[in-house]
């Protein structure tokens, strides 16, 4: 398949990796029910949350499908059993199971790639699962820090070339609603860091999905369209005239805005909802030694994870906002019109300059501190032991906008997040955090492709 990268990766001696790789055995390639299912068992276990709301989110039924399958075929066996072996192990502190697990991740990734090579298979919906497994795989056992990038990025290319009429079953419609919704908030955030419109919000799949009811899918229909609008702004961008002209750059900043109302008006709608109960609050008094670094509690983990994900929202137009008034207000698009202009364009200048300055004030540093904190304060509910894998599965991404936001700012709370972050690593053994946060030395956390990118 075009654009799939599923090589096997060669995991390296890097502290994590227990034990050096080992030719997988022919018993790893075939099947073994019982044994499967116990320590299929075990992984679903520790995965899911214990909080009732968020074990039952619907966002989750694909996984529990998948799992349960009476035909999953060797691709989907064999990552089922892989990323089972591999949590279970580490929970278990099993180095034995560990490196078992990652062997059979080598023959999942063998016979995915012979699915992907096969004109039926390559359209199942059981390939597709074990293409999202493998993904997951990813997060918690990262072979390289852009090893998932490329998971993410050839599931992406599989849906868009197949697209969302070939998948029918209860299997490949819940795959794809996860793929476009909270459970995978990892394709929006990776559309939003390369800046690129995603395939999912163009008219053949935003037809074919269900329509939104979902508060959390909404929620990043919204992040999806921000990934489009940043694509624009940097074509615009690129050509330069952007910053020769005062309305093609209120035009922008209209749009900003308008992300702004949507988002404003998303909160409202939890409140209302919430009918009178708090979305979130102050954690216990001394959970830390500075106050304004004490958690937060929520009523539940899907909660916690949508209000995350909506601050970490709010933050990439802040930035995007600070971003363009800054770089507008060092051109030529804020000079004074000449004598010889009419009045008519001396007009829409005046107010298109007292927009970038409202817009400039409105979205000052400030507001991107205290926003970057929310979320950073977020972090130790969402890595609680009962919240299982799903909790600090979900929060990687908001937590990398806030360290991002507190980089631009060069803040004095940047090592306390950068500690909170590195917690995903250590504490719950997620590799792909751990990757990020040794890439190019020990804080290195972002990419080139970082969301925090000059506009210019």
């Amino acid at each position: 398949m075009a654009g799939l990268n599923i090589e096997p990766q060669s995991h390296s001696s890097k502290p994590g990796n227990i034990l050096p790789r080992r030719r997988p055995s022919l018993s790893l390639e075939t099947p073994n029910t019982q044994a499967d299912r116990r320590i299929l068992h075990a992984f679903l276990d520790i995965y899911f949350p214990k909080d009732v709301v968020a074990r039952h989110d619907p966002n989750h039924i694909w996984l529990q499908q998948a799992a349960f399958l009476a035909n999953p075929g060797s691709a989907l066996r064999l990552s089922l059993r892989a990323i089972s072996m591999v949590r279970v192990g580490f929970n278990r502190h099993d180095h034995t199971l560990i490196a078992q697990g990652r062997e059979t991740y080598v023959c999942a990734l063998r016979e995915l790639q012979n699915a992907l090579g096969h004109d039926v298979k390559m359209k199942e919906d059981r390939t597709l699962a074990a293409c999202r497994v493998l993904t997951m795989y990813e997060l918690f056992d990262s072979t390289s820090f852009r090893a998932w990038n490329k998971h993410q990025s050839g599931m992406s290319h599989l849906l868009e070339n197949i697209g969302p009429a070939a998948f029918t079953s209860p299997l490949g419609r819940s795959v794809i609603e996860s793929f476009r919704g909270p459970a995978a908030s990892f394709q929006m955030f990776q559309s939003i860091q390369q800046r690129q419109r995603s395939f999912l919000t163009s008219p053949e799949w935003r037809d074919q999905m269900k329509k939104c009811q979902d508060p959390q899918q909404r929620l990043h229909d919204v992040g999806l369209q921000l990934a489009g609008f940043l694509e624009d702004f940097d074509q615009a961008s690129d050509s330069g005239a952007i910053w020769q002209d005062s309305q093609t750059l209120y035009q922008y900043l209209s749009r900003c805005a308008e992300f702004d109302s949507t988002l404003e008006k998303f909160y409202a709608t939890l409140l209302r909802d919430a009918a009178g109960m708090p979305l979130y609050w102050d954690g216990n008094e001394g959970s830390s030694p500075v106050p304004e670094h004490e958690s937060l509690e929520f009523p539940n983990l899907t909660t916690a994870q949508t209000l995350m994900i909506h601050w970490a929202l709010q933050l990439i137009i802040n930035m995007t906002v600070a971003n363009i008034c800054k770089h507008a207000q060092a051109s030529n698009v804020m000079s004074t019109p000449s004598p010889t202009t009419s009045i008519a364009n001396t007009y829409m200048w005046t107010g298109n300059t007292t927009l970038i300055k409202q817009m400039a004030h409105g979205h000052d540093t400030n507001r991107l501190r205290q926003t970057a904190i929310l979320i950073t304060r977020s972090m130790a509910y969402c890595m609680r032991d009962e919240q299982g894998l799903v909790g600090p599965q979900r929060c990687i991404f908001p937590i990398r906008v806030a360290l991002t936001a507190f980089r631009t700012l060069r803040a004095h709370e940047l090592p306390w997040c950068e500690e909170v972050y590195a917690q995903l690593a250590h504490g719950k053994s997620l590799g792909y955090a751990k990757d990020i946060v040794d890439f190019e030395g020990r804080w290195a956390a972002i990419e080139a492709s970082s969301i925090s990118s000059s506009p210019c």
